[in-house]
């Protein structure tokens, strides 16, 4: 199977959409050679990236030339879809406007533009909230992360009903050397007060 993934977030130091795919790209170049997958970015300086370079065989990074959002994802990557006669395409959110010959996918991880509008930049709320109703229609299967977002999803998209499957994120774990612990100074391992945050890495 020859499948398409769009792979633009990574390098963009924000949110979780680039630790998704990063992890995705991951995993699947662990998956074998089975499949053969086509990568498709805007970044012209990916080829840099330590991830990139060391990629298997059946991955091949495509460099679409940078344009609007708008205009690379709905008709630069149609073309370089059907150009590279794939089987399967995988983007995030929103998808193109008419691809056919082939399965679309699309992981929507949350609904925040919706159920917390103030959380989202103003263009992006107004790109997304023209095109996903057609992107939740067009998608031959949604994936998210949480039954909470799926649950959103299908209730915001009627169009997502028997097509939105629930995917957990998986944890990435890069265990340190035991030998390092004897490093770590006991005095600062006592139990203290402290406050933990969650949040994204770049103001929106």
């Amino acid at each position: 199977m020859r499948i398409g993934i769009d792979i633009r977030s990574i390098g963009k130091r924000g949110t979780g959409d680039e630790v998704y795919t990063t992890q995705l790209i991951r995993n699947l170049a662990r998956s074998g050679e089975e499949h053969m997958f086509v990568l498709f970015t805007d970044d012209e300086e990916i080829p840099t990236y330590e991830l990139i370079q060391h990629l298997p065989a059946n991955m091949q990074v495509v460099v679409i030339p940078p344009a609007h959002r708008a205009v690379w994802m709905f008709v630069r990557l149609p073309r370089y879809a059907r150009a590279y006669n794939l089987d399967l395409l995988h983007v995030q959110y929103i998808t193109p406007l008419y691809i056919r010959d082939m399965t679309l996918i699309t992981t929507i991880h949350d609904v925040s533009w919706k159920v917390l509008p103030a959380s989202v930049p103003f263009k992006d709320r107004l790109l997304l909230n023209m095109c996903m109703p057609k992107s939740v229609r067009s998608a031959d299967h949604v994936l998210t992360v949480s039954h909470h977002s799926k649950e959103q999803i299908e209730r915001l998209y009627p169009a997502s009903h028997g097509k939105v499957t629930t995917i957990y994120n998986g944890g990435y774990i890069d265990p340190a050397d035991r030998s390092l612990a004897a490093d770590i100074d006991p005095v600062s391992n006592r139990a203290k007060t402290y406050l933990s945050y969650c949040g994204r890495t770049r103001r929106s």
